[in-house]
């Protein structure tokens, strides 16, 4: 390392004693580490005066103008307690928009008994229900009221119009629906059981 890369280190004592001393023979016939020895003690100086919360001073002893055209950060500071209100404002609308808007509540495919075996993949009728086979004169299908399946089909639920056709043991009205509802993997499980 030159000499001339060690102002640094010199400046903040890091050097051992017999490179500080080969540093300050250098520094007397050298003008570059003069100057920058020199801006490093300034730079210390206000350093100092600034933590100790005093402005610096000018040769004459007098405090430096300010330089006009500059606009200090501290007048440009908003007030804490503006951005505080509007960030609790914000939470608050937040949370009345979360509290609004609940998804609706899904429409239960709700049978006292189950007509076939496997058990469907639509959420809604994926209930446990005891399968019961139908014996003599019972109907073999579940109860699912009409008025549910038109209010599935309403709100474009093929999948549920679907599985209420199955629940009800109406495979031959459940397979158009099946066909149209998309292809996903309770789909084809559905079709499946179909």
């Amino acid at each position: 390392m030159t000499p001339c890369e060690q102002v640094g280190a010199f400046f903040d004592g890091q050097l051992p004693a017999h490179e500080a001393a080969a540093f300050r023979a250098h520094l007397s016939g050298c003008a570059p580490c003069q100057r920058e020895i020199r801006a490093a003690m300034l730079l210390a100086t206000v350093e100092e005066q600034h933590i100790r919360g005093q402005r610096p001073k000018t040769s004459d002893g007098a405090a430096p103008a300010r330089p006009t055209g500059v606009i200090s950060l501290t007048s440009r500071r908003r007030p804490r307690h503006l951005l505080l209100t509007a960030l609790g404002a914000l939470a608050v609308a937040a949370t009345a928009v979360l509290l609004v808007r609940r998804p609706p509540e899904p429409i239960l495919l709700a049978t006292a008994r189950r007509p076939i075996e496997p058990r469907l993949s639509y959420v809604p009728a994926d209930r446990y229900r005891p399968y019961d086979v139908a014996r003599g004169s019972r109907p073999p299908g579940g109860e699912v009221p009409l008025t549910t399946l038109a209010e599935l089909e309403r709100n474009g639920d093929l999948h549920g119009v679907a599985a209420g056709y199955l629940l009800a043991g109406e495979r031959a009205r459940a397979a158009p629906y099946l066909e149209r509802a998309g292809a996903s993997l309770d789909v084809v499980s559905d079709q499946a059981v179909m």
